[in-house]
């Protein structure tokens, strides 16, 4: 099976990180999030997505430019094999703490791999 590229892997985080805010918003506080499934599971899969994603960066890149890569790739691990030890208040928190951080890491490594490869952070594939 062929490797995913790293800059595609950093587009699936960047989703993801889309996705969690976007879920965040809508619940608006983590009351609201645990009252509802559909909030209490979006935000689940994103982060097990973003740990996966980051997991599969970590293996095949030296270097890895998130802080805490290795509390991210923990959660994703407890997410997908200790589901029943989840505690939503506490995605909730990791959420409002480590998103905005994460988003701005992964924005500025996704301008990196651009201009490393092409010469601009916005090239132009078509």
């Amino acid at each position: 099976m062929p490797k995913r590229d790293l800059i595609v892997r950093l587009e699936d985080i960047r989703i993801m990180i889309r996705s969690i805010e976007t879920i965040m918003s809508d619940a608006g506080s983590a009351e609201s999030l645990l009252q509802s499934e559909v909030h209490k599971l979006a935000p689940e899969r994103a982060f097990e997505v973003i740990g996966e994603a980051l997991y599969q960066i970590q293996k095949e890149h030296e270097k890895t430019w998130i802080t805490d890569v290795s509390r991210i790739v923990s959660l994703r691990h407890l997410l997908a094999h200790d589901y029943f030890k989840v505690k939503h208040e506490l995605l909730w928190m990791f959420g409002k703490e480590k998103i905005p951080e994460l988003k701005q890491e992964v924005l500025a490594w996704i301008d990196r791999e651009n201009i490393r490869l092409f010469g601009t952070t916005h090239p132009n594939l078509d």
